[in-house]
């Protein structure tokens, strides 16, 4: 039975050129593509990006002392029937998330890893979802990130994303797709592992990088990708123009 399968992006994945643009073209269905509300913060300490923040799933923004963003689901172009299809799916997607174009073998990193979101309201076939679990437990060390005590992890061990099947943004209406994957990354915390880096830590890196500038946070704003600190984030880089 065909399903309908399609890839959350939360980042870079959406807007970045080179070999991610022709992952986009060649693989997805751009022309079909939803906005989705999703718990998303600036959290990643990402080396590859001269030590700048970058996005992560994260349940605490489920609760009200925090707040929900919006994202982008795209379905691929393929007709997804099997677990095969499914991983050869995320082998394209790893790749881009790598700058590649081809596969490495794995489907994760101390970084990152793909996981699976399933609607609860599809009928998926359990040996679908098997096929899945059992290319998981070949991973090293998969999705084994720090967390802090107060909040659950996004990524179970057998390779699922732990968080709610998205709603179409300013609707109350289930994302009508049945399957998602997701590029989920370690979060980072401060030195005593008890919160996620402050709004000034996300800005100043941007800042201090040589590289990369807050051009990554307008691109991501700019394109639909939000989370609930975009508007201290915007205060604090007004602030520090104007110091």
């Amino acid at each position: 039975m065909p399903l309908s399968v399609g890839v959350l992006i939360i980042g870079s994945l959406y807007w970045d050129n080179s070999q991610r643009e022709r992952w986009r073209n060649s693989r997805l269905n751009c022309t079909n593509q939803f906005s989705v509300v999703a718990p998303i913060r600036y959290g990643h300490l990402a080396t590859k990006r001269d030590n700048t923040y970058t996005m992560t799933f994260s349940r605490l923004c489920l609760r009200r002392s925090h707040g929900v963003g919006s994202a982008i689901a795209i379905p691929f172009r393929s007709i997804i029937e099997t677990h095969k299809h499914l991983i050869q799916e995320a082998e394209y997607l790893w790749a881009a998330e790598r700058h590649r174009n081809s596969s490495n073998g794995h489907l994760s990193a101390d970084w990152g890893c793909i996981a699976l979101l399933v609607n609860p309201t599809s009928q998926i076939p359990q040996n679908l979802l098997d096929g899945w679990t059992r290319r998981i437990s070949q991973e090293n060390h998969y999705g084994e990130f720090s967390r802090i005590k107060s909040e659950e992890p996004c990524v179970t061990t057998n390779g699922f994303l732990n968080i709610p099947w998205p709603r179409l943004l300013g609707e109350d209406t289930l994302l009508p797709m049945d399957m998602l994957l997701a590029t989920a990354t370690s979060p980072t915390f401060t030195s005593d592992a008890t919160c996620y880096p402050r709004i000034r830590d996300i800005v100043r890196a941007w800042r201090k990088s040589t590289q990369i500038n807050e051009d990554y946070f307008w691109n991501n704003y700019e394109n639909g990708i939000h989370t609930y600190q975009d508007e201290a984030i915007k205060r604090v880089l007004k602030q520090r123009r104007s110091a």
